[in-house]
């Protein structure tokens, strides 16, 4: 059973992650100024097309696969890469004046909060530490059953967070231009410097 305590953890514990600045955040900036909210919404449903199934191996205990330093080590260096190959699109289009070489636009929503999610590695180590108390205790509250009730107390604010971005940065393109290709610009190098980030911890974990 979900007791008021238990729901207030996890909407404590998600916005940790859920609200904290990350390659899917800007990638829902970025498409969210071409196409509106509604980008943010699918990137959203991607990011949970992928979580949820995560979330429910964690509860069966599937834990040591994801607390392993090997996974996690080629997690980050293949995230680090697909995050530089994302950054030369985004460049590429604003290179060709046409701003349409970002993954957001390229790739469409869904399949963004996909494989943003699917390539970060952050996400996992964040679902192995802090998200990993939480299901564990979410699971001794009553098993799937509370497992599966306490999911939307989790992923509402994904759909809030990413779908209230893509909103405002729809409504700044509006506004300027200029203000896009900065986001744009800003994008590229986050990506950068998060794929730098990812890389560098990789090869200390697998020692190549």
């Amino acid at each position: 059973m979900l007791t008021p305590q238990l729901i207030a953890e996890i909407i404590g514990v998600t916005a940790s992650g859920a609200l904290s600045p990350g390659p899917l955040t800007f990638a829902a900036v970025a498409g969210g100024a071409r196409k509106g909210w509604r980008f943010g919404l699918l990137a959203a449903t991607g990011h949970m097309a992928f979580e949820f199934p995560l979330y429910m191996l964690l509860g069966f205990g599937a834990a040591p696969l994801f607390t392993s330093p090997l996974f996690r080590g080629w997690a980050a260096l293949i995230g680090g890469v697909a995050l530089f190959a994302y950054a030369a699109l985004i460049v590429y289009g604003l290179a060709r004046g046409t701003g349409g070489g970002d993954p957001g636009v390229s790739m469409g929503g869904f399949a963004v909060g996909l494989m943003f999610t699917a390539l970060n590695p952050y996400f996992i180590v964040w679902w192995a530490t802090a998200g990993l108390k939480l299901v564990l205790d979410i699971w001794s509250a009553g098993g799937v059953t509370a497992m599966a009730a306490a999911y939307p107390f989790h992923v509402w604010m994904d759909y809030a967070w990413l779908g209230g971005l893509a909103f405002l940065a729809y409504k700044g393109r509006e506004v300027s231009k200029r203000l896009l290709d900065a986001v744009q610009v800003v994008l590229a190098a986050l990506l950068v410097y998060y794929g730098w980030v990812f890389i560098q911890d990789g090869l200390w974990v697998v020692r190549l």
